[in-house]
């Protein structure tokens, strides 16, 4: 069975339908985990210029990040992933939160288009629960298990989509 992928109007009309959604009747929470030391440094390269970076090694456990785009391209959209630098992600002009350069460690850079699209929307996002509720949402799921098993609605996080996608109701 092949995959369509949506152009960007069905997935904006998608995204309307999931936002009006009831809500199930019970959501798992989850648990909390905490960690008693923090974990040693490990020599990461950027996968744009080569460079070697020191990062923690709980790190490595976001491989689940690139899993999760690879279920989104199997769905027939472009979209790829990249764990850079600080260098690199700054020459892509992409600024945190507060509009600030990024400047030291490594961050995960991911590009999403949909077929019509010419350019790709471009944000760092390191957050694995971030790229799960993308690829709920292109499934047209309307909820999502997070890292810790606790259950988020898509319609919770048209945030998350816009900023992941570009694709917004509005």
């Amino acid at each position: 069975m092949e995959n369509k992928s949506l152009s960007k109007e069905e997935l904006i009309a998608q995204l309307k339908a999931l936002s009006e959604a009831e809500a199930p009747e019970s959501i798992h929470m989850g648990a909390m985990c905490y960690s008693p030391a923090p974990p040693p440094l490990r020599k990461v390269k950027c996968e744009s210029c080569g460079q070697l970076i020191e990062e923690f090694d709980w790190m490595s456990s976001r491989n689940g990040i690139k899993k999760q785009v690879e279920k989104i391209k199997a769905l027939g959209y472009d979209a790829k992933v990249e764990h850079i630098c600080a260098d690199c992600i700054n020459k892509l002009g992409i600024t945190d939160d507060d509009g600030d350069a990024f400047t030291e460690g490594l961050y995960y850079v991911f590009y999403f288009k949909t077929k019509e699209q010419q350019e790709y929307n471009i944000v760092q996002c390191s957050d694995e629960d971030a790229y799960k509720a993308v690829l709920a949402f292109l499934k047209n799921e309307l909820s999502y298990t997070d890292y810790y098993d606790a259950t988020h609605l898509i319609k919770d996080e048209l945030d998350v989509i816009k900023k992941m996608t570009g694709i917004s109701i509005e």
